[in-house]
């Protein structure tokens, strides 16, 4: 657990930094930091491991204040990832990783397997192991970053705007590795990002700072999309605040209807083809139950478009079980209605949409 008490931080040419942030960063929780460039979201996250230290009040982790020990103690006890990585240029990846392992007397061979574990857990080929920081992919090095973070073993992490350097698509993928690997590991994350919806994704909650370091908000993403608390919030969530919260608001009422399915044929066979069912559109499935594609009145075969997701058995997948997911899919489907599936694929019914949009009138905020 993380709690800021009071906490100011004014630099020497007068500009403020801080002002008097009092929050807590719940133990096993993301806690994600947003706002405009300007608003102490670095500089917050910085006075948890003295990279900063506060000109008033005080910072305290697990109970105890920071600022009494020793920082290179402190420091080696807290996971810490920042932007570009920061990777050291003249170490092998598998080096980069040991670094804090051996800093807390392990002895380098216990390290390199220390590091070899980690790197796998991140999704990294071991054969990646022994490249040079130089020899990888922006996104393979924020993946070591992250691994070098964990290889510590610390309850701790610090994260800085660590995936902002990277495409929307890699991006994307770093965040579903970081939900993966918190549902499996469960650690405090104190995360820091510019961008809201990475925010609302990853976030158990969020802290929107307004620009000299003062806390405008910090609710859950439910209630910062469903209640923000001034125009300030509400123009920094986005006007389609309404929508992106459906990705919060269960499904469970939704009820599925049948629709007609048959065996994708030329799923199986290409020579042969599929028969259209005059006037119906169609689900293809393959042969473990798994929609394939639409087959329209016409005979032709179309994308499906989004599904909905029934379950959420994968940390990664949005909008499982929830009325966002059913009507991205009900909206996308070509034949007007949507395709369900629950975690594992499988095909599970229809969405019609006149019936998520009269739970989307049900479940829009009064």
């Amino acid at each position: 657990m993380i709690e800021f008490r009071d906490v100011g931080k004014r630099f020497a040419d007068g500009t403020v930094g801080l002002e008097a942030l009092s929050m807590t960063a719940r133990e096993g929780e993301i806690t994600v930091l947003v706002g405009p460039s300007g608003c102490g979201k670095t500089t917050s996250l910085r006075t948890v491991n003295r990279m900063v230290e506060p000109t008033s009040g005080a910072v305290y982790l697990d109970g105890r204040d920071v600022s009494r020990g020793d920082p290179a103690d402190l420091r080696r006890g807290i996971g810490y990832v920042i932007q570009q990585a920061g990777l050291f240029p003249h170490r092998r990846v598998i080096d980069n990783v040991a670094t804090v392992p051996v800093l807390k007397g392990l002895s380098r061979r216990e390290a390199r397997a220390r590091a070899a574990e980690v790197l796998e857990r991140v999704g990294l080929d071991g054969a990646l192991a022994q490249r040079w920081p130089a020899q990888l992919s922006g996104g393979q090095q924020q993946r070591v970053g992250v691994a070098r973070a964990l290889a510590g073993d610390a309850p701790v992490l610090l994260m800085d705007e660590p995936f902002s350097a990277v495409d929307p698509v890699v991006r994307v993928e770093l965040q579903d590795e970081l939900l993966r690997l918190q549902a499996d590991l469960g650690k405090t994350i104190l995360f820091v990002t510019h961008d809201i919806d990475e925010a609302i994704r990853l976030g158990d909650r969020v802290a929107v700072l307004r620009v000299g370091g003062r806390l405008a908000q910090f609710a859950p993403p439910d209630e910062l999309l469903a209640a923000p608390v001034d125009d300030f919030v509400s123009g920094f969530v986005g006007r389609d605040r309404g929508y992106r919260r459906l990705g919060f608001v269960p499904a469970t009422a939704l009820r599925l209807v049948d629709l007609p399915t048959r065996a994708d044929a030329n799923g199986d066979s290409p020579d042969s083809t599929d028969r259209a069912v005059p006037g119906e559109w169609t689900v293809l499935l393959d042969g473990s139950e798994r929609p394939a594609a639409w087959l329209g009145p016409d005979g032709a075969r179309h994308e499906l478009g989004s599904v909905y997701v029934t379950d959420g058995d994968d940390a990664a997948a949005d909008a499982a079980g929830t009325l966002r997911g059913a009507l991205d899919a009900a909206l996308s489907s070509p034949a007007g209605r949507g395709v369900a599936v629950d975690g594992a694929g499988r095909y599970r019914g229809g969405v019609d949409t006149d019936a998520v949009l009269a739970l989307l009138d049900r479940s829009s905020p009064s």
